[in-house]
């Protein structure tokens, strides 16, 4: 297993965001993202930092198709939208506020 710090290192240079976690029963954890991978397109969008994240997941509609680098090579995931007729929807500012504070998400500075 690699270090955090090397991981930081690669997704710097490939202009990712390292994932640190992910929220349980969300649809990146549904899809298999997981703790280590680099995030590096949200839809096509790149996501070289949080704020291009937080734009590219402002596009979102029925489902969506991140770019993740795990092990290696570049995988392309497809995470269903989460139902907003579910008694508890996730509001979006409410999970990129709990993301901001538990810096799920990091880059390397």
């Amino acid at each position: 297993m690699q270090s955090m710090k090397s991981i930081h290192s690669i997704a710097e240079t490939m202009g990712g965001l390292v994932v640190t976690g992910v929220l349980p029963g969300s649809p990146s954890e549904r899809a298999g993202v997981r703790y280590g991978d680099i995030l590096l397109r949200y839809n096509g969008m790149p996501t070289p930092d949080f704020r291009a994240y937080v734009e590219a997941k402002s596009q979102e509609a029925d489902g969506f198709r991140v770019t993740i680098f795990r092990d290696g090579r570049e995988l392309d995931l497809t995470l269903e939208a989460v139902d907003s007729s579910a008694p508890s929807p996730i509001r979006l500012a409410a999970a990129l506020d709990h993301l901001a504070n538990a810096r799920l998400f990091g880059r390397a500075s």
